[in-house]
């Protein structure tokens, strides 16, 4: 059960809104908290049940009743992936004191145009040195979680992966030749470009240039410019992970409003690691 508005209801509408709900068949619970009542229903009903109440009121709904961006799933994933970075790198070491590692299975721009296409995953468990590996697991472990509790473990995973991988695949087509690269810091800056997209469709604000629905793209353009534009760091194809996400983030907005209920996460997410595997096997491990 999901929390259908922002913030809590007196009794007076709550009472309304629950009669609504009944009349439309719509499964609810009341829940109580201070300053008022939540309502709470189905993730596979949320959409429904705010559009009946909207068609009821007959008019848009105050502000502080809009829909929700708060978390929609309870996980913490994007710590596991921040530990699995960190076997990959246990395993391989820093490619700042391996070059053959970065150029057998990093982003190598005229090898991916090539049609080494898995390069564009495997670079993504690659890492300099401890510290570059330190930051990217910080991160990850907070965007990533974040995309996870708003799509699911397994939806959240694959598009985040998937990002990635395109903003690798974009920065070896825009370089050409001569550019390698590993980290990733690119499908961390994806997992922000898609929390950024999703709001910038969900949320309930106008579409000039000062609406709060850009919001999110702002802080994720200004996280670009501040962390991923070091001397050391791959400007393009963060930029590119970062815009991917935020075109899956919309097209998963507009195309799938209500989340994939958590028991339909897993064959995502078995897709997900099923692409990692393919890339590494591809790679000769």
């Amino acid at each position: 059960m999901t929390p259908l508005f922002i913030k809590n209801l007196p009794d007076n509408k709550a009472n309304l809104y629950g009669l609504i709900l009944e009349a439309s068949k719509i499964p609810y619970e009341f829940k109580r908290e201070e300053d008022g009542w939540q309502i709470l229903v189905p993730l596979t009903d949320h959409d429904r049940a705010f559009a009946q109440i909207t068609a009821y009121t007959g008019e848009n709904l105050p502000q502080d009743l809009e829909e929700p961006e708060t978390a929609q799933f309870k996980t913490y994933s994007g710590l596991w992936a921040a530990g699995l970075l960190a076997v990959f790198y246990a395993g391989t070491g820093p490619f700042s004191e391996n070059r053959w590692l970065l150029e057998q299975k990093g982003a190598v721009a005229e090898k991916i145009l090539d049609g080494q296409i898995w390069r564009a995953v495997t670079a993504l468990c690659l890492h300099a040195d401890m510290l570059h590996l330190m930051g990217n697991m910080a991160f990850l472990a907070i965007f990533a979680t974040g995309v996870c509790q708003v799509m699911g473990y397994g939806v959240g995973w694959l598009l985040i992966l998937l990002a990635g991988a395109l903003g690798n695949l974009a920065s070896a087509w825009m370089y050409q030749s001569h550019h390698l690269s590993g980290g990733a810091s690119t499908a961390v800056f994806a997992a922000l470009g898609i929390l950024g997209g999703i709001r910038a469709i969900r949320q309930k604000a106008g579409w000039g240039l000062t609406s709060r629905r850009w919001i999110g793209l702002a802080v994720g353009l200004a996280l670009l410019a501040f962390l991923g534009s070091g001397p050391k760091a791959d400007l393009l194809a963060h930029f590119f992970g970062w815009f991917c996400g935020v075109g899956m983030g919309a097209a998963y907005a507009l195309l799938k409003p209500a989340p994939v209920p958590q028991e339909q996460q897993l064959p995502f997410l078995t897709l997900a690691l099923a692409i990692l595997l393919w890339a590494w096997a591809s790679s000769g491990l």
